[in-house]
């Protein structure tokens, strides 16, 4: 294990995924926020479009967005998040883009207990960014197991590692759900 912290900057990869959750959550929270004031509004177009984007993002896997973002937006459409001229273009947008991905399909709910389930999933989620390029955990550990061995302890280290980010989520949106909870 020793020599897997050496050789690889496993923090660095950990930190990919929270900075892809932190970001990602903000977006949801701010799409969550339209959406849920598109589907309580009395004008009916804006009922139906909120609808619509529910269903089509809730049915559609989260890897079909991420690739249409990259594929589809970045290169087919030409829509950059980052500058073109940039040494580090590809990785910066692949990056901006598997925020925005991440963002899209999750839409936040409303109540606290839920929230704290949304915001685990999406920080598990985040190792599906790595199948667009982002070096994130999950992406650094296939490069392990590809260059050293698909070892017990490879696959423990990054265990840990998301229990670590996981967990006090859940310790915390729970607490805060019996805390806020309204008394019956």
């Amino acid at each position: 294990m020793v020599e897997i912290l050496e050789n690889y900057d496993v923090l660095a990869a950990f930190w990919m995924t929270v900075y892809l959750a932190f970001f990602a959550a903000i977006g949801s929270l701010l799409i969550g926020t339209v959406l849920a004031v598109m589907r309580v509004s009395p004008v009916g177009v804006l009922r139906g479009l909120g609808a619509f984007y529910v269903n089509t993002v809730r049915n559609t896997p989260l890897t079909l967005i991420l690739l249409f973002c990259v594929l589809g937006v970045l290169y087919v459409l030409q829509v950059p998040l980052a500058p073109t001229d940039s040494p580090t273009s590809v990785r910066d947008n692949a990056i901006r883009w598997a925020i925005v991905g991440l963002s899209v399909y999750h839409a936040f709910r409303g109540a606290i207990a839920p929230l704290g389930s949304v915001l685990i999933a999406l920080i598990k989620n985040t190792t599906v960014a790595s199948i667009i390029g982002v070096a994130e955990a999950s992406g650094l550990m296939k490069t392990i197991i590809e260059n050293e061995t698909a070892s017990v302890t490879v696959f423990l280290v990054f265990a840990i590692g998301f229990v670590i980010l996981t967990l006090p989520v859940g310790v915390l949106f729970t607490s805060l759900s019996r805390r806020l909870a309204v008394k019956r």
